[in-house]
């Protein structure tokens, strides 16, 4: 019995002897594969200087540097001339030292302190840029501290996209001297809008033709109304709209409170004239022409359906 345990004793050391030599084994075949990688990373350090984070390494663009550097060289010395008039002018009104002008021109004496300094850092900068050629040499790594300091780029900041340019304004049509409608056979019925207009509507050969049909309430003051039809059969044809048109310039009339019937002239535009030396919407009328007599309060209803202007 104690031999047995002496021999399981002996077999204990022996295994666990072995298996700190195999793993001493594997640690050291493993080294070499260790100092490669560790090789290779420090093979891929580069000696350009550090950016502003102190990580990744990059390489400047000398000339868009000495750009931006010239750039904000001009730029703070307008701002200096801007800050040195608003310091004169508070020196010039003397406030009191505890007013509050007082603390802005102390404010603005700390400013212009600043970009003095400023500049005189960027006017160093800029001659020393002039006699480096690599983004990689000694000198560079020299200056880099006084521009990452200064926030330079070697590129201007990026412009904000400009804003959307707003729809010109569409130019209203031009004024029409009449309104439009529609009769119950589609056909257009011109309304002249003032005197003057009605004078236009009536014998203006753009807006009308010779043979469009003419109407006007008889013996009263109205609009001029033109029927666009220039056919001979429009009394027998369009009846409906001859009412139409009839009742409309009764409704643009002096005879639009009238509750009976009221006459109405109907003519072609050719034989309508204007007088040398007439009133505004006073015309001649010189041809043939028929007196329709329309009953206002019986065509009510049509006024309903053309008060819609289209035009």
């Amino acid at each position: 019995m104690g031999l047995m345990l002496h021999r399981m004793m002996i077999f204990t050391i022996l295994s666990a002897a072995t298996s700190r030599t195999k793993a001493f084994t594997r640690i050291a075949s493993s080294q070499p594969r260790i100092m490669a990688t560790a090789m290779k990373l420090a093979s891929t350090k580069s000696d350009a200087p550090l950016d502003s984070s102190g990580g990744v390494e990059r390489l400047w663009n000398l000339k868009g540097l000495r750009d931006e550097t010239e750039r904000q060289h001009n730029r703070t010395f307008k701002k200096i001339s801007r800050v040195n008039e608003k310091l004169q002018k508070f020196l010039v009104d003397q406030p009191s030292e505890e007013s509050k002008e007082s603390v802005d021109a102390l404010s603005l004496d700390e400013e212009l302190k600043a970009l003095r300094l400023r500049l005189e850092s960027l006017d160093d900068l800029k001659t020393q840029l002039q006699s480096i050629r690599s983004s990689t040499s000694p000198e560079f790594s020299a200056v880099l501290p006084t521009i990452l300091s200064l926030n330079l780029a070697d590129s201007p900041p990026s412009r904000p996209p400009p804003a959307p340019k707003k729809p010109k304004a569409v130019a209203p049509a031009p004024r029409k001297p009449y309104h439009v409608y529609r009769s119950i056979d589609d056909i257009e019925i011109r309304v002249g809008r003032e005197a003057e207009d009605n004078d236009q509507l009536s014998t203006d050969p753009s807006l009308r033709d010779d043979n469009d049909w003419w109407l006007h309430v008889s013996g009263l003051a109205g609009s001029h109304v033109v029927i666009r039809y220039t056919e001979d059969d429009l009394f027998s044809r369009h009846r409906g709209t001859v009412i139409d048109a009839a009742i409309l310039a009764i409704k643009s009339s002096k005879a639009k409170s009238a509750g009976g019937k009221v006459p109405v002239t109907l003519t072609r535009c050719r034989n309508i004239s204007k007088p040398r030396g007439a009133k505004p919407g006073l015309v001649h009328v010189d041809g043939d022409f028929r007196t329709i007599n329309v009953d206002v309060k019986a065509e009510q209803g049509r006024l309903q359906r053309l008060t819609k202007v289209v035009d």
